[in-house]
């Protein structure tokens, strides 16, 4: 009986003949899916290549006056970068000037150590300079007993100054920086220019153009806080 329950062993169902061409089927439409799959794919990344392309053709002229402006842009503001790195992270370069007051003493940098310093570079005819001038009047009404100091320098007409000055009066002195030497070190090419000086004597930050938030990017850099 042994040989007969190893015969019955040997005798155990397998794949049918039926089966074979059916799994075959099987493997041969996977393939063709996944052939076809590919192709698909791939047609869908040429079409969206197409669209691009055409869509550049018909917007070439729009695409055009962008990539002008970005030029301009960044070979104006490049070196405005580029000299702003220089600075920031370093003790900002130590200065003394006069005021425009008569009545006030010369101001030296060095000696404000322990408070923050703002330094705004302006001139009279700087639109964005005169409407920034009441922000920066009123930030210094409300922060200079916490520790802010703000001086303005120009290198303008002692003159033409005072006169602006008598008719829109500032809370902060105003330093006349003959032929615009401090300027110069400071690397200032437009207006106006702010350097952000910390209580170490070191800069901080260096800004251009207008500031929108001024009163609150100030009243942070200050305490801490926006209100």
């Amino acid at each position: 009986r042994l040989p007969a329950r190893s015969a019955r062993k040997e005798r155990q169902p397998g794949p049918s003949v039926a089966e074979g061409p059916v799994a075959a089927g099987r493997k041969k439409d996977s393939r063709s899916e996944g052939s076809s799959g590919r192709l698909s794919l791939e047609f869908r990344h040429a079409e969206g290549i197409l669209k691009v392309f055409k869509y550049i053709r018909e917007h070439w002229l729009s695409l055009g006056l962008i990539l002008v402006f970005l030029g301009v842009l960044l070979y104006q503001r490049l070196p405005l970068y580029l000299s702003d790195r220089t600075f920031i992270g370093k003790a900002a370069p130590d200065f003394e000037l006069a005021t425009l007051s008569q009545s006030a003493e010369p101001v030296r940098l060095s000696e404000l150590q322990g408070r923050k310093v703002l330094i705004t570079f302006w001139a009279t005819w700087c639109a964005i300079c005169v409407r920034e001038m009441p922000a920066l009047g009123e930030s210094y009404r409300e922060l200079s007993g916490r520790g802010l100091t703000i001086i303005a320098l120009t290198d303008e007409e002692p003159d033409r100054v005072q006169q602006y000055l008598e008719e829109n009066p500032v809370p902060f002195p105003v330093l006349h920086d003959d032929f615009a030497t401090v300027g110069e070190r400071y690397g200032v090419r437009v207006l106006p220019t702010m350097v952000w000086v910390d209580e170490n004597g070191i800069v901080t930050d260096v800004s251009h153009g207008a500031q929108y938030l001024l009163s609150y990017e100030l009243r942070h850099w200050v305490t801490g806080g926006v209100l």
